[in-house]
């Protein structure tokens, strides 16, 4: 008699200083749903030049890609259709890759921030930005979209913190956060911004495990900010803000959960769209993509919202009501349904 294969869900992402760490965080978050939710095992199909330490740290397997992102002889390699469904979070991969694996017999799931393809030869799409679902996502008959705010992949410690997020007359912590690289150093340019702001406050500033800007320099000259490399409590610190100024990515949806009034600037166009929800909410002030938005508008924005206590709590309720942080889950349990239909196929 022949045992019976254990099926396994296999994610195919990376995260390094050039793509950044926002892929791999997330897929994270669904790989630790679906571990609590069906005890479904989990590995990650990661390149040889990614962070593969954050994910083994995690608890997760990593079998590393030797020959190129999108080669699909490593995911014949490494995973077979008859193991599981896929879970991709690439920009690379493109219309034909998704039809090669389709043709190939395995059951696919893709994380997107936007429609950049025309169809989506896949089985499912999630894109859980503010008002996805207002986008025209076209797939076939078979595919299911996932799209908005609902489908946000929480980490599950954010789900510990208290909420709502008390709201203080005088702000006493602004948190700085631009994500695992922060290739650009938007985060010194923040930091300096902020310098020029009197008050009695904090700034907690989070730099990524990427980051090798000019943030200490900045530290040296203004005692009021306190660094955090290598952060393994992010939503504590987050949920330590009285005001954040971030990236659009992610952590503004995280921020976003927590109620934490946010100062967005944006580090590439797939934050655009993030960001922009977000502000349209009352969520967030957005300023701009980071390159058009000069150190002035910073310290003037932030100034102007440490005063304005009405508009941060009206910030912070707007922020509550967008996320409700069971995102993961109900990304789990769609890769659990595509799971089990695959195991009826194939019985």
């Amino acid at each position: 008699m022949v045992a019976a294969q254990i099926p396994v869900v296999s994610i195919r992402a990376d995260c390094n200083a050039e793509i950044g760490y926002g892929h791999v965080m997330r897929c994270l978050a669904v790989a630790k749903a679906l571990c609590r939710n069906g005890a479904v095992p989990v590995r990650f199909l990661m390149a040889q030049d990614s962070d593969i330490e954050l994910v083994k740290t995690a608890g997760f397997e990593v079998l590393e890609i030797l020959n190129g992102e999108t080669d699909i002889e490593e995911i014949l390699i490494h995973a077979s259709p008859e193991d599981g469904p896929l879970l991709l979070d690439s920009y690379a991969f493109n219309a034909g890759y998704l039809e090669m694996l389709r043709q190939a017999g395995y059951r696919v799931a893709i994380f997107e921030d936007g429609n950049r393809l025309e169809l989506y030869r896949c089985d499912m799409v999630v894109d859980s930005a503010p008002k996805a679902d207002s986008l025209a996502y076209y797939g076939l008959p078979e595919t299911r979209f996932y799209l908005g705010s609902d489908y946000f992949p929480l980490h599950p410690e954010f789900r510990n913190l208290a909420q709502p997020k008390a709201i203080h007359e005088t702000p006493k912590t602004i948190v700085v956060t631009f994500g695992g690289s922060d290739n650009d150093d938007v985060t010194s340019r923040v930091l300096n911004a902020i310098a020029d702001i009197n008050g009695d406050f904090d700034t907690v500033t989070i730099l990524g495990p990427a980051y090798s800007g000019q943030a200490e320099d900045v530290a040296e000259n203004d005692l009021r900010v306190r660094l955090h490399r290598n952060v393994t409590s992010m939503a504590a610190l987050l949920g330590s803000g009285d005001i954040a100024v971030s990236s659009g990515g992610n952590t503004a949806s995280e921020l976003a959960f927590l109620g934490i009034p946010m100062i967005l600037l944006s580090l590439s166009p797939d934050q655009d769209r993030v960001a922009e929800a977000l502000s349209n909410a009352g969520a967030a002030i957005y300023l701009g993509h980071h390159d058009q938005v000069g150190e002035a508008t910073i310290t003037e924005t932030v100034g102007t919202l440490i005063d304005d206590h009405d508009q941060r709590e009206k910030m912070s309720r707007a922020g509550l009501e967008l996320i409700d942080g069971k995102g993961a889950e109900r990304i789990a349990d769609a890769i659990l349904s595509l799971m089990m239909d695959t195991a009826g196929e194939t019985a």
